[in-house]
């Protein structure tokens, strides 16, 4: 297990640089055969995953953790929360790659920003996931190992934007094992 983190963290620091949000180049294309192969409704058996890859091999739609909102990409999304509060999301780049010599997929959804905002308690921040595993050849099994490099912030009516902390070393999450529930 030991080298596929070292491996998911580099693959984190090569796309996205280490610190703030950098512009990334475009992700290779993902081939026609290879899109038609993956397209479909990915269900994960963890913390409510949920990526939907069109045929032309784009994340169109991901149901994300942080509040179980679900997303589009390039567009804000705005949804209501307890105590009369308000999420507001914002997506950033999301990839998808594949290689059809290993039967490897790489997918990564970033979310810019968002702010959750619950009564008078507020958490704000962005976030990078990445899933990296194999497509098991029938098309409608993935196990992807995750990582996740949260930063967030909370407020209070008491206390003003803390950094929620997150310890690099466990950016680790573990393994997501996605269904296809549609094609």
């Amino acid at each position: 297990m030991g080298h596929k983190v070292f491996y998911l963290v580099f693959c984190l620091m090569v796309l996205g640089g280490c610190g703030e949000e950098q512009k990334k180049p475009a992700a290779k294309k993902v081939n026609e055969t290879a899109a038609a192969f993956l397209a479909g409704t990915w269900q994960g058996d963890m913390e409510d995953w949920l990526i939907v890859i069109d045929a032309n091999g784009h994340v169109t739609r991901a149901r994300v953790p942080i509040g179980r909102v679900e997303m589009t990409p390039d567009k804000i999304t705005k949804v209501p929360m307890k105590q009369g509060g308000q999420g507001v999301y914002k997506p950033g780049q999301w990839f998808v790659q594949y290689d059809p010599n290993t039967k490897e997929m790489m997918v990564e959804i970033n979310i810019k920003h968002f702010k959750a905002r619950m009564g008078k308690n507020t958490v704000e921040g962005r976030s990078r996931d990445v899933f990296v595993g194999p497509v098991e050849p029938n098309g409608m099994l993935w196990t992807a190992d995750w990582v996740s490099e949260p930063h967030y912030l909370a407020s209070t009516d008491k206390q003003k934007k803390i950094a929620l902390a997150v310890d690099p070393n466990e950016y680790y999450k573990g393994q997501v094992i996605f269904k296809k529930v549609r094609k």
